[in-house]
């Protein structure tokens, strides 16, 4: 269901950050994503704009795994840099259509 793709993203993003043991990444990575949250709020789960944004987010994670996988840390920082900016850009365009 759409509303377990949230809670798996979140455990996804969660999980990542808690594997580095930075406890100023997972900190910074949860009030990113309670940011996230905010943001998204208003997008219905079974829209258009929320499954693409779902589609999309899957695609990018699948990809970083697999840099992750490698080891491949340069990859694996680009991948969640256009990620980040990505689904970012998404959210925003889904807002503007909202108001």
């Amino acid at each position: 269901s759409n509303v377990s793709a949230r809670v798996k993203n979140i455990e996804f993003h969660s999980l990542l950050a808690e594997s580095t043991r930075n406890s100023v990444l997972t900190l910074t990575v949860k009030t990113l994503l309670d940011v996230l949250q905010e943001m998204s709020s208003e997008i219905v789960d079974d829209s258009p704009q929320y499954v693409e944004i779902a589609s999309q987010t899957v695609r990018h994670h699948k990809k970083i795994l697999e840099a992750l996988k490698e080891k491949d840390a340069e990859e694996v920082f680009a991948l969640m840099r256009k990620h980040i900016l990505k689904i970012q850009g998404s959210l925003r365009k889904v807002k503007s259509k909202t108001r």
